[in-house]
């Protein structure tokens, strides 16, 4: 397995020594990288394309685009992709994990912290865990989309629509109750409304009747419900942050 790497850094000197580091470890684990270094944000932007590569490293603090309005950018096609941050503090932390950063790296770079990072980067990449994913047919075309990238499904007379995270949206004969039987099994998808479901993982606000997603997609809320959908999703943010920060601990003391 080649594992394609991508640095993100306008500091040469940096990210040259990052690049010594990485060759280092794969010699010493016999593992092969592929690794591109890119100066600035928008040459990276102008070469990304989805799936191309595994572990991208980016900076947070550039001239001009930060790490953090890439990321945003991207976000929708990272669903293969691991994105570690680097940075010299942790003060954008919480907003770089709501973009689903993989972990940081605080500069200057420890070998031995960066050699525990790529040791458990490279094991989730190497194992095969199966991810939910829904089966449907749009356009006479077979579908398999992972639940991840899941955004919202909206029910209309007939048809179902499903809203991906890249910004697709799908029209499908697909029964509303086979959808909510297959989603709601996973903690992540709340019924909104009726006919209405969403990831929370996108949910970005609940306000004034209304749930803002990912690319500003907007949806009605039960009002009724509003609160308590509101809590329901607070809930599970804070579960998820908590659960994601201690292992992220336990990794590292491991």
């Amino acid at each position: 397995m080649i594992v394609k790497i991508a640095i993100v850094d306008d500091m040469c000197e940096e990210s040259g020594k990052l690049k010594d580091l990485l060759s280092e470890y794969s010699n010493y684990k016999d593992i092969m990288f592929s690794v591109d270094v890119f100066q600035n944000a928008e040459t990276f932007l102008n070469s990304f394309s989805s799936s191309k590569y595994d572990i991208i490293f980016m900076d947070i603090y550039m001239t001009g685009m930060t790490g953090i309005e890439v990321a945003e950018k991207i976000s929708g096609s990272l669903e293969t992709t691991l994105l570690i941050f680097l940075t010299q503090s942790s003060e954008h932390m919480p907003e770089a994990f709501h973009l689903h950063a993989y972990d940081y790296l605080l500069k200057p770079i420890d070998r031995s912290k960066l050699s525990k990072l790529l040791n458990d980067a490279v094991a989730k990449l190497t194992t095969s865990e199966p991810r939910p994913e829904l089966t449907f047919y749009s356009d006479k075309n077979e579908y398999h989309l992972p639940f991840d990238m899941i955004m919202a499904t909206k029910s209309e007379r007939h048809y179902l629509y499903i809203c991906s995270l890249s910004g697709e949206t799908y029209k499908t004969r697909t029964t509303f109750s086979d959808i909510s039987t297959q989603l709601l099994s996973d903690p992540r998808f709340l019924v909104i409304l009726r006919g209405i479901i969403v990831n929370m993982d996108y949910i970005k606000e609940i306000h004034d009747g209304s749930c803002l997603l990912e690319h500003d997609l907007r949806l009605p809320v039960h009002l009724k419900k509003s609160k308590e959908i509101e809590q329901t999703w607070y809930t599970y943010m804070f579960n998820k942050v908590k659960k994601e920060t201690l292992e992220r601990l336990k990794a590292r003391n491991s």
